[in-house]
Parts: C-alpha cells; structure tokens; sequence
C-alpha cells in the first residue's frame, strides 16, 4: 500500500483524482440549478414597475461589485414601465450582465487616454414590450463569440473561473419564464456591448 500510495504521489494521480471530484461537485451544482429554473415558472408573477427594480439591483451591484472605477448611469421613465415578471429573476439578469460589462470594462485597455468606463440603463417601450437596454464602453464582443454567447457551457474564460451558464440561464429566464427576448448588439459608445431585455408591457 506505501508503495501503491507512492506510484500516485509521484504522478499527481491523487491530484486529478480530486480535480476530478471537484468537477463532479460543480456538475451537481449546476444541474440542481438548472432543475431549479425549470420548474420556476408555476411561481406567481407580480406587477412590477421597472424603474423601481432596477434601482433597487445598481442599489445591490454598487455593494457588491465595487463600482467605484466605473460610472453607472440609469435614465428612468417619466412614468411607471409596468410589467407582469418575476422581480427576483429579472434582478438576477441583470446583476448577471452587469458583473460580465463590468469584467470586461476592468480589463479594458483603451488607446484613448481620456477614455472613462460607464455602464448606461435605460428603458424603452417599443410596441407591446418594455425593453431594458444595458450598454457599454467596453470592447465589445467580437461578433465569432456574440454568435454563441447564449448557448449553454460556451465561456471565453479560463477552466475553472466560468462555467459557461451564466447567459444561457439568463436568457432561459428571459424567453422562457417570461416568454420576452434577449438580445445582444454592438454597443454605440466607442463600440462597446449592448444588451437589450424585452419583456411584455403590463396593464
């Protein structure tokens, strides 16, 4: 048995066995999410003024995202934008986006030395729907990835720091839940990223 333990040691066959464990343990996790969202759509939906709910996710992603580098912009409605949503999972979008804007926005290296990174909100009414729209100065997403950024485990990030989900369940959330769309443009600010989230206008 020493020698058994040995022959592992020397070949880091102990170390694969545990990233193997661990990778297992972040399947389950995401599965057991996955689930989750699958069966929240029998939750009750509430009618919810947008303006308010987005104030109340910058209100959170300013506590935890350390925003103090990046100026965030809201312009609000002059009257209420009323839609029928689930208010935990439209927030959950959104603090979603707004981490992977402000990602790429830190790692952004401009040649424009008076170059300041801002995130803007705003919301529209086009025809029948409310449409957030979430834009930056960032780089922008080359259009070879915009093309697969919805799909489910597709991440440009390093193995073990993304798995891939984050907007793919976003737009689950969006399209499924509460059957809107998400979409995803080049921004107008120095060719930055732009995201746009449609949901059914309310009464």
């Amino acid at each position: 048995l020493d020698n058994l333990e040995l022959y592992l040691q020397q070949r880091d066959i102990l170390q694969f066995m545990d990233n193997i464990q661990q990778a297992g343990e972040r399947a389950a996790n995401i599965i057991a999410n996955m689930l989750q969202f699958s069966r929240s759509d029998k939750q009750q939906k509430q009618r919810t003024d947008l303006n308010a709910l987005i104030n109340n996710t910058l209100s959170i992603a300013r506590g935890d995202f350390g925003l103090r580098h990046i100026q965030l912009q809201f312009s609000p409605t002059e009257t209420p934008a009323w839609v029928e949503c689930l208010p935990g999972e439209i927030e959950q979008v959104l603090l979603n986006l707004l981490k992977n804007s402000v990602q790429a926005l830190s790692e952004y290296q401009p040649d424009d030395s008076q170059w300041q990174p801002n995130i803007h909100l705003s919301i529209e009414q086009r025809d029948q729907h409310q449409v957030i729209v979430l834009e930056d100065n960032g780089p922008g997403i080359p259009s070879t990835i915009a093309a697969h950024i919805f799909e489910p485990f597709y991440t440009t990030k390093d193995v073990g720091e993304g798995t891939g989900l984050g907007l793919f369940v976003s737009y689950f959330i969006i399209t499924s839940h509460h059957h809107g769309q998400l979409r995803y443009r080049p921004g107008r600010q120095h060719g930055g990223a732009c995201f746009e989230i449609a949901l059914p206008a309310g009464d």
